[in-house]
């Protein structure tokens, strides 16, 4: 059960993400950060593993767990601000009738 959610969590996070960072960069750029994406998400991944594996013998599953979830929550506001932030730019470049 709990792999098909994170299966269905990636299956729609990775094309959104990809799609905002498309959407908010100039077209010329589009395999670049494309390139840059995947890197991340791969970097991330792998990287992320690591360090909670070591982390869960350090601390116990339940404090990483809280730590992480306290972690999004602080992340939110920051997310909804550059979100903003490239909506706002997104409207310079984009003329008023294609923009969603």
């Amino acid at each position: 059960m709990g792999c098909s959610l994170i299966g269905t969590g990636y299956g729609m996070a990775v094309p959104a993400i990809q799609t905002l960072a498309i959407q908010i960069s100039p077209p010329h750029r589009a395999s670049e950060v494309t390139a840059t994406v995947f890197t991340c998400l791969d970097g991330g991944v792998g990287l992320g593993a690591y360090l909670l594996g070591g982390s869960i013998l350090a601390f116990g599953y339940a404090n990483v767990y809280l730590s992480l979830g306290l972690l999004t929550l602080a992340c939110t506001p920051f997310y909804y601000i550059v979100r903003q932030a490239g909506k706002a730019d997104l409207k310079e470049r984009i003329p008023e009738k294609e923009f969603p």
